[in-house]
C-alpha cells in the first residue's frame, strides 16, 4: 500500500515538473505561421496605397475640370472681342444715356442703312430748310494729315468752329461745347499727331458707334451677368462712347486708368460721363492712333483699328453710316473727304 502511493506521488511530482518547464519556455511561432502574416501586412500596405493614389486622381480631374470650365468661360466672353475696344456691330440695338440725361429712344441700325433716331439726332441729309448737313459727294483727294507731336485740340481747332461742325453734321445729343471741352481736357497730355485730319476720323468713328452721341449701353445686354448667344461679352458687354466690349479690354482699360472699379462695376463706363470720356481717350490713343501712323490717316485705316473684323477684308464693306459720319467731319475740318471707303 506504502509502495504504490510513493509511485503515485512520485509520477505526480514528475508531471509537475515538467508543467513548470513547458511554462517557463518562450512562445513558438512556426515559420508558415510568420509568412502568412507577412503576406497579410504587405496586402493590407497595398491596399492603402491604392487608396491614396484613387483620391489623389480623383482631385486632380476635379482641379482639371475646374480649370478647363474657366478657361472654356473665358474664352467665350472674349470670342466675339474685335480687334477694338467697341464691339460696333451696326445691328445691335441700344438705349440712350447721354451725359445730359437718359433718352428713352431705342433703334435698330443696320450697316446698309441710314441711322434713324426719333427725337434725338437730327439727320445726317438735308434739312427741311435747305441747310445741307453733309457734304452730298465725296472728293477724290484724300484728307493729309499734318503730323506734329503737339497737336492739342484747341490748337487745332476753335470752338466756334468745331461747334459748326458739330452741327452741320448733325449731332445734338450733346452740347458742341461740352465734346469740345472733354475733348480738348482729355487729349491735352496725349494730343492728336495726326492733326485735323485725325480729329475727323475720331469724332466720326464716335459719332457713328454712339448714334451722334446718344447711346452708351448695348440695349440687348442690359443686365447681362453670364455670356449668352445674343449677348457673347455677358457682364462685359458694349458700353460708352467707344463701346468698349470683352473682358480683357475693361481689364486693360481698368489697369491704364488705375480705376479698378471700372473692372468691378463696368457700368460705370455709361454712367460717369468722366469715365466714358476717359475710356475713349484710352482706346484712341492706345490701339488707333499707333496704327494711323503706320497705315495713314484714312477713314479705311481708322476702320480697321475699331472695326477691321467685321468690316474690313474680301467681300465685306464700311458701314454706310460710318463713312457718312467720317466723311462730314473731314469735309468739315480739312475740306476734302476720303474717297476710298472699302478696307
Amino acid at each position: 500500500m506504502a509502495s504504490m502511493y510513493n509511485h503515485r506521488t512520485a509520477a505526480a511530482a514528475e508531471e509537475n515538473a515538467a508543467f513548470l518547464t513547458s511554462a517557463n519556455k518562450p512562445f513558438q511561432v512556426s515559420k508558415e505561421e510568420v509568412v502568412a502574416e507577412q503576406i497579410r501586412s504587405e496586402r493590407a500596405s497595398k491596399r492603402r496605397k491604392v487608396c491614396i493614389c484613387l483620391v489623389l486622381f480623383a482631385v486632380m480631374v476635379a482641379l482639371f475640370l475646374g480649370l478647363g470650365l474657366g478657361l472654356g468661360l473665358g474664352l467665350k466672353r472674349s470670342s466675339n472681342e474685335s480687334g477694338s475696344g467697341g464691339k460696333d456691330d451696326p445691328n445691335n440695338k441700344m438705349t440712350a444715356n447721354t451725359a445730359s440725361g437718359s433718352l428713352s429712344t431705342t433703334i435698330s441700325r443696320t450697316a446698309t442703312t441710314t441711322a434713324t433716331v426719333t427725337n434725338s439726332v437730327t439727320s445726317l441729309s438735308s434739312t427741311g430748310s435747305g441747310t445741307t448737313n453733309r457734304p452730298t459727294s465725296t472728293t477724290s483727294q484724300s484728307a493729309t494729315a499734318t503730323v506734329t507731336s503737339s497737336n492739342s485740340i484747341s490748337s487745332l481747332i476753335s470752338e466756334q468752329t468745331f461747334t459748326k461742325a458739330v452741327e452741320q453734321c448733325g449731332i445734338t445729343a450733346v452740347a458742341p461745347s461740352t465734346i469740345y471741352q472733354t475733348l480738348n481736357n482729355g487729349f491735352s497730355k496725349t494730343p492728336i499727331p495726326g492733326g485735323l485730319s485725325e480729329l475727323a476720323l475720331l469724332m466720326g468713328q464716335i459719332a457713328f458707334v454712339s448714334l451722334g452721341f446718344t447711346f452708351t449701353h448695348s440695349q440687348p445686354c442690359v443686365g447681362s451677368t453670364y455670356p449668352t448667344p445674343q449677348c457673347p461679352d455677358g457682364f462685359y458687354y458694349s458700353r460708352g462712347y467707344i463701346q468698349l466690349t470683352g473682358e480683357k479690354n475693361y481689364r486693360a482699360a481698368a489697369n491704364a486708368l488705375g480705376r479698378e472699379d471700372l473692372f468691378v462695376d463696368p457700368d460705370l463706363v455709361a454712367r460717369d460721363p468722366s469715365v466714358n470720356w476717359a475710356v475713349v481717350q484710352w482706346y484712341w490713343t492706345s490701339t488707333v492712333q499707333p496704327l494711323l501712323a503706320s497705315n495713314g490717316y484714312t477713314l479705311a485705316a481708322s476702320t480697321q483699328a475699331m472695326n477691321g473684323p467685321k468690316e474690313c477684308g474680301p467681300g465685306k464693306t464700311i458701314a454706310s453710316d460710318r463713312i457718312k459720319y467720317v466723311q462730314c467731319f473731314q469735309q468739315q475740318f480739312v475740306g476734302a473727304s476720303d474717297s476710298v471707303t472699302t478696307c
